[in-house]
């Protein structure tokens, strides 16, 4: 008698197609209760929440999480030097090729500045109509505003960032916001 060993990839590969069927009937689940998961209104249960992020991570999550809003849109008040300076210009350069390609758009109250006045010149690229602040006014915080949140970069020393998620705060952020648009010229 002549005895043959097996090939032992083939039963790795037996394996690994096992579980790969395995994965797919679990993701098939995942994707046919997902819709019904979003489409649960939840709008009588809405309760007010502050979260608090530091860091690197922190940043990337709340921003995973700003391009994740179904409008996609947002208003922003900012001085784009200091969110510069807190996000990095490399990141910044990240966040608006990333605003572009999920066809996001915003319009954006700057700080007037060399800087903004930059931006001011790409803004149609960046899908954003801007509009700049007298110089007097100095805004030392970033605060990005959408569907019923609203985030601040604390830019500065503090470098933190707050998400709060109020209709009646949101409701009168976007009014403030308004009413300074309204004010200011347009420059595109």
């Amino acid at each position: 008698r002549k005895l043959v060993v097996e090939n032992p990839t083939n039963k790795f590969y037996t394996i690994l197609d096992k579980k790969q069927k395995e994965l797919e009937g679990t993701k098939k689940i995942v994707e046919d209760i997902l819709p019904i998961i979003k489409n649960i209104d939840v709008s009588e249960d809405f309760k007010p929440q502050v979260r608090v992020y530091k860091g690197d991570k922190g940043m990337r999550q709340v921003w995973d999480e700003i391009f994740s809003f179904k409008g996609k849109t947002w208003l922003a008040i900012a001085r784009v030097e200091n969110f510069i300076k807190f996000v990095g210009q490399d990141y910044f350069e990240e966040l608006e090729k990333r605003k572009v390609e999920l066809d996001f758009h915003s319009r954006a109250i700057n700080e007037d500045s060399p800087m903004a006045r930059e931006i001011l010149k790409k803004s149609k690229d960046y899908n954003m109509a801007l509009r700049l602040a007298p110089k007097e006014f100095e805004f030392p915080t970033v605060e990005i505003i959408y569907g019923n949140k609203i985030v601040m970069f604390s830019v500065g020393p503090e470098n933190i960032i707050f998400v709060i998620e109020s209709k009646d705060l949101v409701q009168a952020h976007k009014a403030y916001f308004e009413m300074i648009w309204k004010f200011l010229e347009k420059t595109n």
